[in-house]
């Protein structure tokens, strides 16, 4: 229906029975103190990243009935399957509402730097290969981690993987730092990470400077060079008695050296592989496909092929079974310049299924085809049956049903979790990663809404409302308090997410149980955003039992500087109290703001999802900004889903116009649902404008259920 007319031409309409309907619903609950939040699982869900591969292509299109999935052996039932195409998009093009990614369906780069086994100036050379494949071969979900090996302080995780780039890339600064020998570089290096991050870059660049003194003495000893002995023999006479005597003993020191030279490298070896096996296992907790990018000069793999040595080969053995089970593909980039070294890392790369890489000036180059390979890829979940909390390995084994020579491609198995509180969290990856990650949804309804009000400049006051259904959440919930976390983030391509807003309730049910039972719990919060289109994410945890559920929504900010029409959604005012209404107590300075949601003097709480019975008469409030002060017009126009008017119903303006004294102009509408088929449906608000002031419109949707549906 239809309701258009001149604004200022209005004659005197009664308010009373439109206003009847806002509720006074408002009540404040009081919010505890911060208080620490582990998000633990009740059921062990196994996830298995998987790449399929016809030759050097990957696969697409496959559907979860062309998978068989085995653990130990017996076939299991599937869970869930999502298809991750990472293929159409690279860094620095990711598009605005691209389908987020599961950190179980994300790839996860290594950038490991064997300090040890490296000169100083192939160690920075590595850094810009690094630099490199971080700026132009990465997919925008890839998470990147940093870690240095040296032999004076084993392996270190120098940030956590993130999909910040700047993160990234204070840590390469600072490996490059410890590798140069230009004062100038590390000055610079230390004046960029003290400036940023605060004390976590300055705590980074302190801990490389502890081994900065120890790079180049760990080059030394990685060939059997010639030792003092050895020096020695050019200055002795052998032809004489004496000077035969001198030679055979100066041979057998030499000897003696080249012994213990080669005994310091085989033990630098082994101390190498072991420390990156266990840091693999250490980060066995990570989600998704794990690739080990491995920046060395490499090993004398010979010292490992002595047939009478079985202690070397049992630690080999027990090294490479390490880093199977753990999940991690090594891929081996030969840093030296030529490559032409018999050394390298071919073994560990090929017995974890990764390649070594050598005679690459680029590592775009070299790793291009397996970031291509690994641009298709699907997550398999299941739930074994009757699993034991003992921290065992099991085998899992995932097969095509049709195979038709195609190759699949997984991690060898997984360790069952100690105890259910013991499981992993995801605290290997970022904060902003993990959010960014997140599917939408849960284990309890939850509904938002946000509109932007003019604040300050060009920034705005953005209200947040957070619906969080009663009878769910409450769903087997024991005792009388209720501890939830409200969390509000900006999804963010450069850090994953932001945190805007953190809330901490505790909530005694035995004083307000019977109003969460009967609606839920409103949660009103006011953001601070700039002008633009944005993405928010909100999370709400149920602390007691670890349960977590989230929604997104997108947020539009106009540059209200400008000074030009701006229409808001239209909103449904709460006509019953049937929330338990949390608002934000005492205002922080910089929101500090009237009241937004009211009318003639009377405040409203709007409703964040919209569901109405098919015969009641409800009111709807009309805000906008900057509007001409000469007879604006609107239209008020009820639409079907199919954007056609629909049979029945009735939308009509029921007040005059309202010019606040902050520039905010509302007006009343009254929606009656008589004659509406069950369904969605859109209020939409027109602003007309003229020749100076184009047309605006902004809608809003809403849902007609009959009774018991």
């Amino acid at each position: 229906m239809l309701e258009e007319m001149q604004l200022k031409s209005w004659g005197t309409v009664t308010l009373g029975a439109v206003l009847a309907l806002v509720g006074s619903a408002i009540s404040a609950a009081a919010e505890s103190p911060s208080s620490t939040y582990r998000d633990t699982a009740t059921v062990t869900v196994i996830e298995v990243p998987v790449v399929v591969l016809e030759g050097r292509t990957p696969v697409r299109g496959l559907s979860a009935d062309d998978f068989l999935v085995l653990q130990d052996g017996v076939e299991q039932t599937m869970a869930s399957f999502e298809q991750v195409d990472l293929s159409l998009t690279t860094m620095g093009s990711r598009q605005q509402g691209e389908q987020t990614v599961s950190l179980a369906g994300r790839r996860y780069f290594l950038l490991a730097f064997d300090l040890a086994h490296m000169q100083p100036h192939n160690a920075r050379r590595a850094v810009v290969a690094a630099r490199e494949l971080l700026q132009d071969g990465l997919h925008p979900t890839d998470l990147v981690g940093v870690s240095v090996y040296s032999a004076v302080a084993g392996a270190r995780l120098l940030y956590p993987f993130t999909s910040d780039h700047s993160q990234v890339e204070a840590a390469l600064l600072a490996v490059e730092a410890v590798t140069s020998r230009d004062q100038d570089v590390v000055a610079q290096a230390r004046a960029t990470l003290d400036g940023d991050d605060g004390g976590a870059a300055g705590n980074l660049m302190r801990f490389l400077e502890e081994i900065r003194v120890f790079t180049t003495q760990q080059a030394i000893g990685l060939e059997s060079t010639i030792g003092p002995a050895g020096d020695w023999l050019d200055s002795v006479d052998s032809s004489t008695g004496g000077g035969a005597l001198m030679v055979e003993i100066l041979l057998e020191m030499e000897a003696e050296y080249q012994k213990s030279i080669k005994n310091v490298v085989r033990d630098r070896s082994f101390d190498l592989l072991e420390t990156l096996a266990e840091l693999a296992t250490a980060l066995g907790g990570v989600r998704g496909q794990r690739y080990f990018v491995l920046f060395s000069e490499g090993i004398d793999e010979s010292i490992f092929e002595n047939p009478f040595d079985t202690h070397g080969s049992n630690r080999l053995a027990e090294v490479l079974e390490s880093f199977r089970r753990s999940g991690w593909v090594v891929q081996a980039i030969d840093a030296s310049r030529d490559g032409s070294q018999p050394r390298g890392m071919y073994l560990l790369a090929n017995e974890t299924g990764g390649r070594e890489y050598r005679n690459f000036n680029a590592l775009d180059e070299a790793m291009g085809l397996m970031l291509e390979q690994t641009s298709i890829s699907y997550v398999l979940s299941f739930q074994p049956q009757d699993l034991e909390l003992d921290g065992s390995y099991h085998r899992i084994d995932v097969r095509l049903r049709n195979p038709r020579g195609r190759q699949v491609r997984h991690r060898d198995g997984f360790f069952a979790p100690e105890s259910v509180e013991g499981m992993p969290d995801d605290i290997l990856v970022a904060k902003g990663d993990q959010i960014a990650s997140y599917m939408e949804g849960g284990t309890f309804k939850v509904a938002a809404m946000a509109a932007p009000f003019k604040h300050s400049g060009a920034t705005a006051l953005v209200p947040a409302i957070v619906e969080i259904d009663g009878p769910e959440i409450l769903m087997g919930q024991e005792g009388d308090l209720l501890e939830l976390q409200v969390d509000t983030y900006l999804l963010n391509d450069s850090t994953g997410a932001i945190l805007l807003s953190t809330r901490n309730l505790t909530i005694d049910l035995a004083t307000h149980g019977d109003l969460v039972r009967k609606g839920g719990i409103k949660v009103l919060d006011d953001l601070l955003l700039g002008p633009g289109e944005h993405l928010l994410r909100v999370v709400v945890l149920e602390r007691g039992r670890g349960r977590r559920s989230v929604v997104t929504l997108p947020v539009v900010v106009p540059d209200f500087g400008l000074g030009e029409p701006q229409l808001l959604q239209p909103f449904f005012p709460e006509v019953s109290p049937k929330w338990l209404v949390v608002t934000q107590g005492e205002k922080n300075s910089e929101t500090a703001t009237r009241f937004p949601f009211e009318f003639a003097g009377r405040r409203f709480l709007p409703q964040a999802e919209v569901i109405l019975a098919s015969d009641v008469a409800v009111p709807i409030c009309v805000m906008a900004f900057d509007l001409p002060t000469d007879e604006p017009q609107f239209q008020l126009v009820l639409v079907g889903a199919d954007g056609a008017r629909p049979v029945g119903g009735n939308l009509q303006i029921a007040s005059e116009l309202e010019r606040a004294a902050d520039g905010i102009f509302r007006v009343m509408a009254r929606l009656e649902t008589a004659g509406l088929a069950a369904g969605e449906y859109q209020i939409q608000v027109i602003y007309t404008g003229d020749a100076d002031n184009p047309s605006t419109i902004n809608t809003r949707a809403f849902e007609i259920r009959r009774s018991g549906g």
